[in-house]
């Protein structure tokens, strides 16, 4: 498997109690983990995680993304709520991406995934079919890096996690 590499303004401070195990707290500011330039251009991809956030400064929580690629990251209603939100983009932009039907709350575990298979975009909280939508959009090729709690992009980093990510998983499948 692939294991990141913490930003520098992360301490083992950030490492806290999970749902299973040990699990990465991001302050919403500037911590955020890099993974390298990996999963892109597939026609099938799943992304799965346990998240809590404390709450939604920017108007995304990033939890997986490669920017213009893959998104998994919770979008905000209010600084309290969001909604789950799966996105793909063909290396260069953005396609307009699928929101849950269902409302996150600040402070609750959810365990939430995202399946991206040919043009469709599939998303499940703990465990249930939340909602799916095709796109005209397949995953592109870029050249930037695969974040977990934040968005890497060209000049700016943005969308940082506010809470915890437990057993992040990204696979072929």
């Amino acid at each position: 498997g692939y294991h990141g590499t913490f930003d520098s303004s992360m301490t083992s401070d950030d490492m806290v109690e999970g749902m299973v195990g040990s699990a990465t707290d991001f302050d919403g500011i500037d911590d955020h983990t890099l993974i390298g330039n990996i999963f892109e251009g597939m026609d099938k991809l799943t992304s799965m995680a346990w998240i809590k956030f404390d709450q939604i400064e920017w108007e995304f929580g990033e939890i997986n993304t490669m920017e213009n690629v893959q998104a998994l990251s919770v979008v905000r209603v209010d600084s309290l709520t969001g909604r789950l939100h799966g996105n793909l983009g063909d290396g260069a932009s953005w396609s307009p991406g699928v929101n849950s039907s269902t409302i996150l709350q600040a402070g609750i575990w959810y365990f939430v995934a995202a399946v991206y298979e040919d043009s469709t975009v599939t998303l499940y909280i703990d465990g249930g079919l939340d909602t799916l939508d095709n796109t005209s959009t397949m995953m592109g090729v870029n050249d930037f890096q695969r974040g977990i709690g934040y968005k890497h992009g060209e000049s700016v980093q943005s969308n940082y996690f506010n809470g915890i990510i437990d057993e992040l998983r990204t696979s072929r499948v």
